[in-house]
């Protein structure tokens, strides 16, 4: 159990801010975004020279990545967003030149890509990221979306990007996995300007970031969840790595 602060719903706010960014500062060094045994797995030489990377201009979002995506991941069951909003999405980005494409094979086999969008000099953001993990296990990278990451890190940082946006959430959250992943890649949670309010369920929602530093940190997550969980005993570790406080809330 992570070291936590404990307390009871009726000590929750009425309304919560709704949205959280994740931001990558590169000025900190790779080995110290990730936790040590991925970090040693990704920058291993079997995924330095089995991974090829290509950074590669918005029209490969249409040649490469569309079609890749379509074939590989939409066909799925699992699918779960609007597949017609979702490919008019990657068509938008594939039209606008300010949009890149960050593709990945092992083998002349396509893995999967990371769309990046070009907000200015200084700041990418992260528009749409997919892989096969199906391909990734076959081929023994099956970190290749972590080495993804540690790649993108490194190229961004010596073009003179200094902040990663790896989009915004909604909050409170409805699960933990999405932010634990983000965690993991070092993202820290941060505030969004001109951030809503929004209410909360403690039996829907498994928690919420709160009280930002001066930075704009968010320094605290509430949880609602039981701690003994395995998945929210990971993502209390990760989080407390990332120096946020897991505050334990019982649900009556």
């Amino acid at each position: 159990m992570p070291s936590s602060l404990m307390g009871n719903t009726s000590e929750l706010p009425l309304f919560v801010p709704d949205k959280v960014r994740w931001l990558v500062d590169l000025q900190t060094a790779p080995v110290d975004l990730f936790p040590r045994d991925v970090y040693r797995t990704i920058s291993s030489e079997r995924y330095r020279t089995g991974i090829v990377a290509e950074l590669l201009p918005n029209t490969a979002i249409s040649s490469l990545f569309s079609p890749w995506y379509r074939q590989r991941l939409l066909s799925r069951g699992d699918f779960r967003l609007n597949k017609e909003q979702t490919m008019e999405t990657i068509r938008r980005m594939a039209r606008d030149t300010t949009y890149k494409l960050y593709w990945f094979t092992v083998g002349g086999v396509a893995v999967g890509g990371i769309v990046l969008h070009l907000m200015s000099p200084s700041e990418v953001r992260v528009a749409y990221r997919a892989f096969d993990h199906e391909v990734a296990r076959s081929a023994r990278v099956r970190q290749v979306d972590y080495y993804a990451e540690l790649a993108l890190d490194n190229l961004l940082a010596t073009r003179g990007v200094s902040r990663l946006i790896h989009g915004t959430d909604k909050q409170p959250l409805t699960q933990l996995g999405l932010s634990s992943y983000k965690l993991h890649i070092g993202a820290h949670p941060v505030i969004v300007e001109s951030v809503g309010s929004a209410t909360f369920d403690p039996v829907v929602h498994v928690g919420y970031f709160q009280t930002p530093n001066e930075r704009g940190v968010y320094t605290e997550f509430c949880l609602f969840q039981r701690v003994d969980e395995a998945r929210v005993r990971t993502f209390c570790t990760i989080a407390e790595r990332m120096g946020i406080h897991i505050l334990v809330k019982h649900v009556e």
